[in-house]
């Protein structure tokens, strides 16, 4: 009988935990955001092809958008380009975060130097990635690839 009383007693006390919440709950203050920050390039796309002399104008700008808890904390900025098999190069000082928009601002004069126009013949392979931290401290990454190709045009399928 002692026994029963006990369980029962057991019972009640494991129901009311549940009901009113186990872990004691804390100060009262916001939940922590639990969606994960977004990042994600909205120009150019990924797959898309663009002439060399359209890479290299100053007409060409790369923009990514971001959705956080909060601003983008552009000090955590960090973006990358990878020319066919070269090394990644740090390109993260031509971009500047406005809002939700991150965008590029004279990456015409970078990308300039990546190849010499006159000569180009080939289709160049670029992997852009980004990656930006928000408000709360974690990161969004985003990547593409893209390609450039010779203003002659798109070498015949072979």
């Amino acid at each position: 009988m002692a026994a029963n009383k006990a369980l029962a007693v057991v019972a009640v006390l494991a129901v009311a935990a549940v009901i009113s919440g186990c872990g004691g709950g804390g100060g009262g203050g916001a939940a922590a955001p639990t969606a994960a920050p977004t990042l994600a390039f909205v120009n150019p796309q990924n797959g898309a092809s663009i002439s060399d002399i359209a890479f290299r104008s100053e007409d060409f700008q790369i923009t990514a958008a971001f959705s956080g808890s909060g601003p983008a904390n552009a000090s955590t900025l960090a973006v990358t380009l990878k020319m066919d098999s070269a090394a990644a190069q740090n390109i993260s000082q031509y971009f500047s975060i406005s809002g939700d928009t991150i965008s590029s601002s004279g990456i015409y004069e970078f990308n300039r130097s990546l190849f010499p126009l006159a000569s180009n013949d080939v289709v160049r392979t670029m992997r852009l990635t980004a990656s930006v931290k928000d408000a709360a401290g974690r990161t969004a990454t985003s990547q593409i690839v893209f390609e450039v190709y010779p203003d002659a045009g798109l070498p015949p399928p072979g």
